[in-house]
């Protein structure tokens, strides 16, 4: 396990999240406002894996963009590495974290080699004085996430899913971020294919000293993965803690009937209804 640093500033610290939008059906008709967070509050330290789980439309996508700098909250703050998101530029912020989206197709440019989709961001590094030899390391980061040198000269429609998913981690990576931010990144994948993503993203975790927070409804994959754990239910944190402790004694009504939804978990006493992908390194 990667030591955290205590005396450094948080990774990530939000304080009071909220996100409401406001919805008109029919000019004649009062506007409608929607909170799809209400107050939420976390932390990350450097080094450390937190797991946001919740059922669909509890809030962990907005959470996710408001973390990342893609949307700006209605009320309440993030800081990043002790510095007020609003203050960070762009590029600092991409320095600092990086997203893993849920659809690695959508988030690639379909019209770019994959060797282009990593010289982008190997660009970013080499703007900040780094020697960057791009070629070279494309193809590092290429062998780093599994994928063979001539993968360089594909176009995204032509790899399959993970390999999709490889290449967006691959990208992510090429900026030397301190936190990677993953949105679901299994779940659009075959289950056959999920565990090596869930794999490799353990074994980087490892080699980098990454952060990693891990957003999911998939609670078998949340439980073996990550220290600490939030429980989001209808844009609000209903409970939080160490990953065993959640696990073992749920306090909240609704973690008793999510984690009590679903079926024995290998190694926890819970897990998801359908079967979960094996995780080789555990």
């Amino acid at each position: 396990m990667t030591q955290i640093d205590t005396a450094a500033p948080r990774l990530v610290q939000a304080n009071g999240l909220t996100r409401r939008y406001t919805h008109r059906a029919a000019f004649w008709r009062a506007p409608q406002v929607h909170t799809a967070l209400d107050s939420v509050s976390l932390h990350v330290d450097a080094g450390e894996a937190v797991g946001i789980v919740g059922e669909s439309g509890s809030g962990k996508s907005t959470l996710a963009k408001l973390l990342l700098g893609l949307d700006a909250p209605s009320a309440g703050t993030v800081q990043l590495a002790g510095h007020s998101i609003n203050a960070l530029p762009r590029q600092r912020i991409a320095r600092i974290v990086q997203p893993v989206f849920q659809d690695p197709y959508g988030s690639l440019n379909p019209s770019y080699t994959v060797e282009r989709l990593l010289a982008l961001p190997l660009r970013l590094r080499a703007a900040r004085g780094s020697a960057v030899n791009i070629p070279l390391e494309t193809t590092r980061l290429l062998e780093q996430v599994g994928l063979p040198a001539r993968t360089r000269g594909v176009y995204p429609h032509a790899l399959s899913g993970g390999q999709r998913q490889r290449v967006a981690i691959a990208r992510a990576l090429a900026v030397q971020p301190q936190l990677l931010i993953c949105d679901e990144p299994t779940s659009a994948l075959d289950v056959s294919v999920q565990a090596q993503i869930l794999n490799l993203l353990q074994d980087l975790r490892q080699e980098l000293g990454l952060a990693l927070l891990l957003i999911s409804h998939n609670l078998g994959v949340v439980g073996h993965m990550v220290d600490r754990l939030y429980v989001l239910q209808h844009g609000k944190v209903v409970e939080d803690g160490a990953t065993a402790q959640v696990f073992d004694a749920p306090q909240h009504p609704y973690t008793q009937r999510l984690f009590a939804s679903v079926l024995e978990v290998q190694g926890r006493p819970s897990a998801v209804r359908q079967q979960e992908p094996a995780l080789s390194a555990l």
